[in-house]
């Protein structure tokens, strides 16, 4: 008998309807918002013996998610414009899937226990309202219900979820260096803005595969504070992270010693390749460590027991940009260089700084200009280094 009445208070449409929106929603979230992260959640759980496979994961926790609907919806059934509300077990279960990686999120554990009360309190407040009267709901009414608690039901889902752009930008580039799509994995969030020091030691590694190298490119991304650390992936998180820290370290040659520094390390790995350093980005992460650390005096030392330095040499953009400062800002330079169009750039550079005496403003305005430079991370990047900025 309830079955009957359920069915004379949710007209048909509604329950396909809601089903079909729902359902295309649930798919879409965890194929194209948090695949990545669930493969992450795998990689941990299997301690990195299994792997998410994002079009057949996707689809069955869609499955799962519309048979704990049906399963609610026997429980307390919703009926007319409100059966959606059924679906929020479906959204809390959505919403915890990704509340525990990479650690606990005590915000989406909250908010889904909120939405499990709200869940049941509205339940009993529509039966009470249904008690009172019979009149039958409008169709117009019951469409604007409808789709109002669907579109609650996916705000929810979407404000609960992990959401952490860069997070997710982390996960995607692992991906993709997993898979040797090295330009791929430059292209995940190109335009934004938002940064972390592992999204920059896995761009990193993505660059140092470009034909122009990580000397070529390191400074055309945001970099956070961090200096040589950068460029480096710790051990210990290798159970968090879908890139594997020991790839890097069998491409530099060597793996890092027990409490061994960043920068120490990179030196290390760079001289005992130099013989053969054509073959190897061990040099460029060694002397990028250095032009992240701001010691120019030393990087201009270094710089030649890997490259020809001449004039006539065509360098990687930032080491060329790198030794016309190091040549202007040091009366007695150790190693001499020019180039024609780096020396403009940085004439140019110096002229617009003259035009803006407040620092504040000064900074800004040649960063929208110069942000992709070296003369700017130097100058007015707020990381000074572990050392003393030579």
């Amino acid at each position: 008998m309830k079955d009957n009445i359920r069915e004379k208070e949710t007209p048909r449409w509604v329950r396909i309807f809601s089903c079909v929106l729902f359902g295309a929603y649930a798919f879409i979230y965890i194929y194209a918002f948090q695949a990545d992260a669930l493969a992450l959640t795998q990689h941990m759980l299997s301690c990195g013996q299994t792997q998410f496979n994002p079009p057949v994961g996707s689809c069955v926790i869609t499955l799962l998610a519309l048979g704990l609907q049906c399963l609610s919806q026997r429980l307390l059934p919703f009926g007319g414009g409100f059966y959606p509300l059924s679906f929020i077990p479906s959204a809390v279960f959505l919403v915890l899937l990704t509340a525990f990686t990479p650690s606990v999120s005590h915000g989406a554990i909250v908010a889904a226990a909120a939405a499990l009360l709200a869940w049941v309190a509205s339940y009993f407040l529509l039966a009470r309202q249904r008690k009172q009267t019979s009149t039958p709901t409008p169709r117009l009414v019951l469409y604007n219900a409808t789709v109002g608690c669907l579109v609650a039901v996916f705000f929810f889902i979407g404000l609960a979820g992990q959401t952490n752009d860069v997070w997710h930008y982390e996960l995607r580039t692992a991906r993709y260096l997993n898979e040797g799509k090295h330009d791929k994995a430059l292209s995940v969030g190109e335009r934004s803005l938002a940064t972390s020091p592992v999204l920059t030691a896995l761009r990193a590694f993505a660059m140092s595969h470009e034909p122009e190298g990580l000397g070529g490119h390191l400074f055309e991304r945001p970099l956070p504070e961090g200096g040589a650390a950068l460029l480096y992936l710790e051990r210990g998180d290798t159970a968090r992270m879908l890139f594997p820290p020991d790839s890097l370290y069998a491409y530099l040659g060597k793996a890092p010693r027990e409490n061994e520094a960043p920068q120490r390390y990179f030196e290390r790995v760079a001289k005992t390749h130099r013989k053969y350093a054509y073959r190897t980005s061990a040099r460029d992460y060694w002397l990028c460590s250095l032009l992240l650390e701001k010691q120019l005096d030393r990087f201009a030392r270094e710089l030649p027991l890997f490259y020809e330095v001449s004039d006539s040499t065509d360098l990687p953009r930032y080491y060329a940009e790198a030794l016309i400062l190091y040549n202007r800002l040091r009366t007695k330079p150790v190693v001499l260089y020019s180039n024609a169009a780096v020396g403009a750039n940085f004439r140019d550079f110096m002229e617009m700084e003259k035009l803006y005496t407040d620092p504040t403003v000064r900074r800004n305005k040649l960063w929208h200009t110069y942000g992709e430079t070296y003369f700017w991370y130097y100058l007015y990047h707020p990381y000074q280094g572990t050392g003393k900025k030579e």
